[in-house]
């Protein structure tokens, strides 16, 4: 399903038509940031410390007073380093000063899961020079934190993180047939003379203002207060949007036998659709089956490029490094053991006189191996770093070598099938495979640790493993990942371009879509209804939701999401469906919340019990939004 991605929409035309107006979704973004503030605060620390000063504390405790009192917060923490040291150490020192702003922040009240720590060491210097104060000024811990503060339930649901978006469109000749073409893929066919006042009155040329909302999500749902009910039957939904025209700031109606074909992309589609109408009777949203079928259109345009960059990477030479020999090395030296004098009460005259002088003979040598132990024993922890630094060196290069051999098979397949597969699918495909992680070494360490150091392998430190693996990453990777991101970002740039050129916009997610029609301005859902079919439903109520808090249930494995009033009346619901129970009530300026994920059937009531404090975080969690 098409998502935002956060920008302001740019509108793609296909007629020509007037630059589109923001005015609304400017007037909504207003709206939500009177609702969040912004803070920030950077504290200093001293050189090569983590410890918190003690002139920084007043001002941590402040930003605690603030986050505390507001509805909810989101606390991001970054932390930095001078340029003294190596990139290793000032990456954990600047982890080290962040944990120390994490835990005093937790100390006063705030919780873990609401902050955030970005660790930067040294790579995001203010000033490169080596003064005394350009080093302070960069070892530094930025806290930014974003409050939100809610009056209700409704302000607490408008302030979450969603795709939708509310778009303006001019058309200046309504007197011609036209289409309309949005960046989100969404297209409007306007017959000629489609529109009038309500009254019947005649628009004449009067310029109209169309202004489309969109709603697929659960999370988009909650914005416009939303659901998928009608006559108390639950709905499978496939996409909502609302349609509304305005002429000289009058609103405007279809004329009597005109109609407007809609077409939006969708990621999955279901058969069997068919269209609503949003029915706003006593101030309660209710969908209206209209009868119109939707149809579903598969427009994915087969996408041709060069992708001979490709044949060139398949046919690259590449040769691992040579396996290291994994003997046993030396032994580890032994500590030395300290000799112990003959005692004079069980030893006398001429036998204690022997082991006495037996007792200087070892401690002679006791005192030798104390003095070049530390060399001995330094020289053993260097062959056994060296050592690690082979193996680990070796195995994380042959799982490199896995990983891209695996790469280099797919991308052959994949032009195996060049004639067939449109190339933009072949480019997702081999993006992603060439995403994987490679730091996991496919290797048994025990058995590896056994073979190098034998009865000492248990005695060995683990510890800079990783530094090893990642240096061997670099090593042996780096010539050969960074041909795959520059030849990827070639061919995806080119795809981009074609896909424009052939649909007018750049819409990477699958064209199949839902075409319909409609008669009416509105709310516009393209739904199934799920009937009741005898043996099929089952009852579910919530009884004891008071009026102060909202309720939903939501199907995992379908799109739709019922509104329970909280009234006890039962709700016919589908047997055997995964669904989660989601209760909300404000306290204060607090919200608060209880989920239930359960099996429609196993259970027909329930009470709802203590609800917990929540954040945004959990409410987008409890409804699924990423």
């Amino acid at each position: 399903m098409y998502r935002f991605n956060g920008t302001l929409p740019q509108i793609s035309q296909t007629m020509p038509l007037r630059n589109s107006c923001f005015s609304l979704v400017l007037l909504c973004l207003a709206q939500f940031a009177l609702s969040q503030t912004y803070i920030s605060e950077t504290i200093y620390f001293d050189s090569d410390q983590a410890t918190l000063r003690s002139n920084v504390l007043p001002v941590l405790k402040t930003l605690c007073v603030q986050s505390l009192a507001a509805s909810d917060y989101e606390v991001l923490i970054k932390a930095h380093t001078d340029q003294d040291g190596s990139l290793d150490y000032n990456m954990n020192l600047a982890q080290a000063r962040a944990k120390s702003v994490a835990d005093f922040l937790k100390v006063q009240g705030l919780h873990n899961s609401q902050m955030t720590i970005q660790s930067y060491g040294e790579t995001n210097l203010i000033s490169d020079d080596d003064c005394a104060s350009c080093k302070q000024r960069n070892r530094r811990v930025q806290i930014e934190i974003q409050l939100y503060h809610f009056q209700n339930i409704s302000d607490a649901l408008s302030s979450l993180e969603t795709s939708y978006t509310t778009v303006e469109e001019v058309i200046p000749n309504p007197l011609s047939a036209q289409e309309v073409q949005f960046l989100s893929g969404l297209t409007l066919d306007i017959p000629a003379n489609a529109f009038e006042y309500k009254d019947g009155t005649p628009i004449g040329k009067e310029t109209i203002t169309l202004t489309l909302k969109e709603a697929y999500e659960y999370g988009d749902m909650l914005k416009f207060q939303l659901h998928t009910m009608s006559d108390g039957h639950p709905l499978e939904s496939g996409g909502m949007v609302q349609l509304e025209a305005k002429a000289k700031g009058k609103p405007l109606t279809l004329q009597k036998g005109k109609s407007l074909e809609i077409s939006f992309p969708a990621s999955e589609v279901s058969e069997g659709m068919t269209v609503f109408m949003g029915n706003m009777d006593a101030g309660s949203l209710d969908w209206e089956d209209t009868g119109s079928t939707v149809s579903i259109e598969d427009d994915s345009p087969f996408i041709e490029i060069d992708l001979h960059l490709l044949d060139s990477l398949v046919a690259e030479n590449y040769q691992a490094p040579t396996d290291p020999s994994l003997q046993m090395i030396h032994a580890k030296p032994a500590k030395p053991k300290k000799p112990y004098p003959p005692s004079s009460k069980i030893y006398y005259g001429d036998k204690y006189k022997e082991l006495h002088e037996k007792y200087l003979r070892k401690k002679e040598s006791y005192d030798l191996e104390v003095m070049n132990y530390p060399a001995r024993k330094k020289k053993w922890d260097k062959a056994v770093e060296e050592r690690l630094r082979k193996i680990y060196g070796h195995y994380s290069a042959m799982q490199l070598e896995k990983v891209r051999s695996s790469f280099i098979r797919q991308t052959s397949r994949a032009l195996e099938r060049r004639e067939r597969v449109s190339h933009d699918l072949i480019i997702k495909f081999l993006t992603h495979q060439a995403s994987r992680k490679y730091e996991s070494v496919d290797y048994n360490i025990t058995l590896a640790m056994k073979t190098a150091f034998g009865k000492y392998a248990n005695e060995v430190s683990l510890d800079y493993v990783p530094a090893f693996t990642s240096k061997t990453h670099f090593n042996y990777t780096r010539e050969f990942l960074a041909s795959v991101s520059i030849i990827l970002q070639k061919l995806s740039k080119a795809v981009k371009k074609k896909r424009i050129e052939i649909v007018g916009f750049d819409d990477q997610s699958s064209l199949r879509r839902y075409v319909f029609t409609t008669t009416e301005l509105g709310w516009i859902n393209v739904d199934k209804l799920r009937k009741r079919i005898p043996g099929e439903m089952t009852s579910f109520a919530l009884s004891t939701a008071s009026h102060q808090q909202q309720a939903y249930l939501i199907y995992k494995d379908i799109k739709s999401m019922l509104s329970l009033s909280g009234t006890g009346t039962p709700l016919q619901i589908p047997k055997n469906e995964r669904v989660r129970l989601v209760v909300i009530e404000m306290r204060g300026n607090k919200m608060f919340m209880e989920s239930l994920d359960f099996l429609s059937g196993e259970i027909t009531s329930t009470k709802v019990g203590s609800l917990k404090k929540c954040s945004r975080k959990d409410l987008m969690k409890a409804f699924d939004i990423s």
